[in-house]
């Protein structure tokens, strides 16, 4: 082992291993040098136990290589640059996001990437400026035009010993099918709002134990408004003439063992005092197990045809 540095007479500094007297191997760092005594050729030296020291970095290594695999495997991109804006790191899922090998993306500044510019983002808008000025986490939804795919964007701030921000990791999530499921929920609602306001009567919707949550249309039919009858201890059934209740119970209780419609015509007392004649328009809901969930109804004000009727009667 130390032939050549005895006959070049130089230091020797390096990593062996030795067999203990137990008959163990153990990892050894050794530095040793030549001297001279006479004629004599001395060779004086340390040995160091390194045992600890390599486990240690053996541990390091395969938490390193953990990492390496779990990085890999997340399933949004996931992006590391510096505070210069250069990416340093980029996974699979990244690779796939952006349609383009890792090696090509390590080559990019996060602007260049992400927007196509030449130049680095306003420090107002740049989420990496912002995330290191204020040394948290920033998030951010916007529509990449080059993708043609919204996304969510969160910057996290990584730190040194010193507290000081080195570089920031970029979590992105194509989040497309969610908006578009959004702009489809928000189109079908203004239509439905729409809908529901051109409705000749009132909208509601009974519960199992006979109240209602009234949704539109109720002040043309009984002078209040949606919010005065929600607000009622007996809600809708507050208003029905006390003589007709009964029979409203009666004959809705068909409704509760399966998918019926009927059509009730009944009295209400008006908010101004006045008693009104209605249609009651009800339909049952079941739960997909066939449980009872409750009705959904439109009530017609039909009190100028039943004072026809009665003229007619006449």
């Amino acid at each position: 082992m130390f032939q050549n540095h005895i006959k070049c007479k130089m230091a020797f500094d390096q990593e062996a291993e030795i067999v203990t007297k137990s008959g163990t191997i153990k990892p050894v760092h050794i530095t040793a040098s030549v001297t001279y005594v006479g004629e004599r050729t001395i060779i004086q030296g340390i040995f160091r136990d390194i045992t600890a020291r390599k486990k240690a970095e053996a541990h390091i290594a395969s938490i390193k290589k953990d990492w390496d695999s779990t990085f890999e495997e997340i399933d949004e991109a996931v992006i590391i640059s510096d505070t210069e804006f250069n990416i340093v790191r980029a996974n699979k899922a990244a690779e796939q996001l952006f349609g383009m090998p890792v090696q090509s993306i390590l080559k990019s500044k996060c602007y260049q990437l992400f927007y196509k510019k030449d130049d680095p983002c306003p420090a107002s808008w740049c989420i990496v400026q912002q995330c290191t000025r204020i040394r948290q986490a920033v998030s951010r939804e916007h529509y990449e035009s080059s993708l043609n795919k919204f996304l969510e964007v969160k910057v996290i701030p990584c730190f040194d010993h010193n507290k000081n921000v080195i570089r920031v990791v970029h979590v992105l999530r194509d989040i497309t099918e969610r908006k578009r499921a959004e702009e489809w929920l928000k189109d079908n609602e203004i239509k439905y709002r729409t809908l529901v306001e051109n409705v000749p009567g009132m909208i509601y919707r009974g519960r199992p134990d006979w109240s209602a949550e009234i949704i539109s249309g109720s002040k043309a039919v009984c002078g209040y408004t949606p919010e005065e009858i929600n607000a009622m201890e007996d809600n809708w059934l507050s208003i029905i003439h006390p003589a007709d209740r009964q029979a409203i119970y009666v004959q809705g209780a068909a409704l509760l063992k399966h998918h019926a419609s009927i059509i009730q015509a009944y009295r209400i007392i008006h908010k101004a005092g006045d008693i009104r004649w209605v249609e009651d328009h009800k339909t049952s809901l079941f739960s997909e197990k066939g449980d009872f969930i409750g009705i959904d109804g439109m009530v017609l004000d039909i009190t100028e045809r039943k004072r026809a009727e009665e003229t007619l009667h006449l």
